[in-house]
């Protein structure tokens, strides 16, 4: 538990028993003290109790977020961010989105030419697909194997 959590429930606990008091005082005590002046301890104790939930809603919060985002870490085993692999490699509709062709002589068809966008990956999950432009029907480069990636 945070030290801002654990200062807000012991505050909250505090301006409760004040409170529990301050609402017996007219019934305890008698006739000698009014609900009037049974107020000026009530009500600042009930502020005061809300304050301070507020602040424990407050450090539960953060807490919250901070562990999430521990766990949205990229330096989580198994959950790497990582690139797809585009420039040089047989076009994949799986991890690829084709903008444009183009015949290039240097490039077999169907290989990518150029990265517009870079695509990423967390483990096997894609996030987002790489956009690039991929060699047309007409290029004149040597032919690619299915599945070759660049060295």
């Amino acid at each position: 538990m945070s030290q801002l959590k654990l200062t807000a429930e012991i505050g909250s606990l505090v301006a409760l028993a004040v409170l529990g008091v301050s609402l017996s005082l007219p019934v305890l005590m008698g006739p000698g003290v009014s609900w009037e002046e049974a107020a000026y301890g009530y009500i600042p104790a009930g502020i005061a109790f809300l304050g301070f939930r507020i602040a424990a809603l407050v450090a539960a919060q953060k807490s919250a977020h901070a562990e999430g985002a521990e766990s949205r870490s990229p330096s989580s085993p198994g959950k790497s961010l990582g690139n797809v692999v585009a420039v040089g490699a047989v076009f994949d509709p799986n991890l690829h989105d084709a903008l444009q062709q183009i015949d290039s002589p240097d490039h077999p068809p169907g290989v990518v030419v150029m990265e517009y966008e870079k695509g990423y990956m967390r483990g096997e999950k894609l996030l987002r697909a790489a956009r690039v432009i991929v060699a047309g029907p007409g290029s004149t480069g040597a032919p690619a194997r299915a599945g070759e990636t660049p060295n």
